[in-house]
Formats: C-alpha cells, structure tokens, sequence
C-alpha cells in the first residue's frame, strides 16, 4: 500500500479528483481519509503519471517564476510574464526551430521517471517533503528552459529596437513616391509604379551611409534599405511567403503603408 501525506485537505481533495479522473487507475483501488491518500502498490506506473499531472498543474508556473526573479534576476513584472510566456510556449513545443531544444530533456519524462523511481523505494512519503528534496532535476531541467527562454527574449528585445529605430527613421523622411511593388518569391524585386524595375544598388549605396552615419545603425545593405531610402506612400507587396523573415519585418516597420496582395495579382506576372 502507497501512503502519500498531503500538506492540507484542499490539496489532498485536488489530487483525489485527479486520480477518479485517470482512466487507468481503478477506482477502488485508492481512497482519501483527511490528508491522507491511499492507494494499491500495484498502481505505482499510473500514479507517477497522475502525480507528474498533478505538480504540472499546480507548481509548474509559481516555480518558473521564481526562477525567473531569483535565479536570474529580472524583478519588473512585465518582463517576467514575458519570458514567463516564451518558457512556456518551448516546453509545449511551439518553438520547435530553436537550436538549443535538442539539448533539452523532457521536464515530464524527469518527473515520472522520479516518481515511479521514488514509489518504488518510499511507499509512504509526506508529499510536500517530496517536492522539496527529491525533484533537483526538474527544477534544473526548468532553470535550462527559462535559460533559452531569456535568450529568446533578448534577442525579441533586440528586434523590437531594431524595427522601432527604423520606423523612427522613416518617419522623419517625407514620401519620395506615390507607390512601388515589391515581388517576394525566392528573392525581392521592386519596381516602380511603372513597373519598371528599380535599380536598388545605388540607392542602397548611399542610403546605407546615411543610415550608418546619422541613425547609428549598421546592417548589411537590403532591400528594406532601399524601401527607406525610397520612401514610399505604399508599398505593394506580392508573395505567397508571408512568414519569412525580411517580409515580417518589412512589414513590421511600413505598417499601415503595406498592401498584401497575391502573386498572381501581379500586372505584369506574365
């Protein structure tokens, strides 16, 4: 018989409804009496999972936090949340291209496996003694996300900076045409509202030392580069790729001056 001690009756209560909720634990095979927990020895597989559940929902984000402010020293609350939120969308796989992932474990497999591991050994346990000495590699494995999450961050930081110095940039200059087309397939092509193709060299050329010279910024000459120099009323952009990475931030930094259109739309697609 596994004897678990909960801190509490709510406590004890919540992870009795989680365990008559798991399809693969029989119900007569555990039972709650005040903070107490019982349940059969046989079930120690399917309970490692119920309580891995159980500490996911209830301790997994008040720990991240805490990470957070003291282990890494961000104390203002909107920056928490920020990285809270990054963590969170890496450890539920929606930030799959990262490159550090891959050298990430899984925080759950840690916990079952420290459960079960631990079930095994210690029939009976005072949960909240558990928690506070026997889970060093999830909480080290969680350190490691808010790592890349921080990282994710900054680098989030650093691309806000960069498009809002351009936005400044481009709002300072006045509108040098009514309108140009930007094709995106492989690779930009621009014209003008003749659509006859620009020649971006020499633009690019001298706006980039402009640009280096009077905005303190550096990047390799582009075609947004050109596009700012420019300066357009509207920009008219043709592409099917509206994820990659150049049109995202063309249109981060033009805003309410970009039209999206369909490739096909093109005038002179022939």
């Amino acid at each position: 018989m596994i004897v678990m001690e909960m801190g509490d009756r709510f406590s004890a209560q919540g992870l009795y409804n989680l365990l008559t909720r798991c399809a693969n634990i029989r119900n007569k095979c555990f039972r709650l009496a005040e903070t107490r927990i019982y349940i059969d020895s046989n079930q120690v597989s399917e309970l490692a999972v119920v309580l891995t559940d159980y500490v996911i929902a209830t301790k997994e984000v008040d720990w991240l936090r805490e990470l957070i402010e003291n282990t890494f020293y961000y104390q203002d609350p909107d920056e928490q949340q920020q990285i809270l939120e990054i963590a969170q969308s890496i450890i539920q796989g929606e930030k799959p291209d990262l490159p550090r992932l891959k050298d990430l474990s899984s925080r759950r497999d840690i916990l079952v496996q420290t459960f079960a591991e631990f079930l095994e050994q210690s029939p009976a346990f005072h949960y909240d003694s558990f928690l506070l000495f026997r889970l060093k590699r999830y909480r080290d494995c969680l350190e490691q996300y808010i790592e890349v999450a921080i990282d994710e961050y900054k680098l989030e930081q650093e691309y806000q900076n960069f498009v809002e110095t351009f936005r400044r940039l481009l709002r300072g200059r006045p509108f040098h045409c009514r309108e140009v087309h930007l094709v995106y397939e492989n690779d930009f092509a621009l014209y003008d509202e003749c659509y006859r193709r620009i020649n971006e060299r020499a633009l690019r050329e001298s706006f980039h030392n402009i640009l280096r010279q009077g905005a303190g910024v550096e990047i390799e000459p582009s075609v947004l580069i050109t596009l700012i120099a420019l300066s357009p009323e509207t920009i008219y952009l043709y592409t099917e790729q509206l994820q990659a990475g150049m049109v995202k931030t063309i249109e981060n930094v033009f805003q309410e001056r970009l039209v999206v259109r369909p490739e096909l739309s093109l005038p002179f697609h022939s």
